[in-house]
């Protein structure tokens, strides 16, 4: 008698309902400590420095926090604020010790809390950067929420089910690394190449330096010259499809007439991007004015053949 193969024995289905069960467990957890030690030094820092707390914690929600005693003093930051009144130590104390407690609160020295976190306290100048760590551990949290969620509409979902996670996990996600991105300085990159029809060969060749960037910086300014022709529409598709913000410099024509393109150049380089790329296309007469001058200018420029 010839045996199915395709049946489904009792040690696959028990294998298949912990792969399906078990696949969030088995994935080892987030370290968030790097987040909750940012956390504790932004509200020291207000503790410390309380005129400081418009600067210091002015883009930050309590959902953004991991530590639920963070969570809390952060609200009572708020509420002083939105009362228009300083954040100084004993009035936040005052504030926590007042507040209706929750499960997660209840018990909490709240004076004790405070007095751990001023020890962690650093400079307002220095707040960009903790900022920018808890808004990376967010995103990375809201990523990891997409995953889980993902795996699940995988594995049960309909199609309509897995088009609201992506549509809600997108916005999720670009709300998330969009303030990350807006704390980072911006990494400007100028663009230059010969005004000719671009082949696919050599297109790739700048998509694919451009991909390079964008993993290296968070964010990534794009500038070009607004030509119709050459680099600059490539570049600016990639960076459309990317979502990376542009810098346009377009040569005033009527103005200029042809000194127009000469002095876009010096525009740009003027500008002083933080590094330059030029490219060549073959057959095509070289186009080195742009990488020249910023040479000269001292910007790091890489001419890529």
């Amino acid at each position: 008698m010839d045996q199915d193969l395709t049946a489904g024995r009792p040690e696959d289905e028990q294998n298949g309902s912990v792969s399906a069960a078990g696949a969030q467990e088995d994935r080892p957890p987030m370290d968030m400590s790097e987040a909750r030690q940012s956390e504790a030094v932004l509200l020291g820092t207000v503790l410390a420095y309380p005129a400081s707390a418009p600067e210091v914690i002015a883009d930050l929600a309590e959902s953004d926090f991991t530590e639920p005693a963070h969570r809390a003093v952060l609200a009572a930051m708020r509420q002083l604020i939105e009362a228009g009144v300083r954040c100084e130590p004993l009035l936040v104390v005052e504030q926590l010790v007042n507040r209706p407690s929750d499960h997660a609160s209840r018990g909490t020295h709240w004076p004790a809390v405070c007095a751990q976190l001023l020890g962690q306290a650093s400079i307002p100048s220095s707040a960009a950067a903790y900022r920018r760590l808890v808004l990376t551990a967010l995103w990375r949290r809201e990523a990891i929420a997409f995953a889980d969620r993902l795996e699940d509409c995988a594995r049960a979902g309909t199609i309509a089910d897995l088009d609201d996670v992506l549509t809600q996990s997108n916005r999720q996600l670009s709300a998330a690394v969009g303030r990350v991105q807006r704390l980072a300085p911006p990494w400007r990159v100028l663009v230059t190449g010969p005004r000719v029809r671009w082949d696919r060969e050599r297109e790739g060749v700048v998509t694919g330096v451009l991909d390079e960037l964008r993993a290296a910086h968070v964010h990534l300014v794009i500038v070009h010259g607004a030509d119709p022709k050459g680099v600059d529409p490539i570049a600016v598709a990639w960076a459309t499809r990317h979502q990376v913000e542009l810098e346009a410099h377009a040569p005033d024509w009527d103005a200029y007439e042809k000194a127009a393109g000469p002095r876009r150049i010096k525009q740009m380089v003027n500008s002083r991007p933080d590094e330059c790329h030029a490219f060549t296309h073959r057959g095509a007469p070289s186009d080195s004015g742009c990488a020249d001058l910023a040479r000269r200018a001292g910007i790091a420029t890489t001419v890529h053949t």
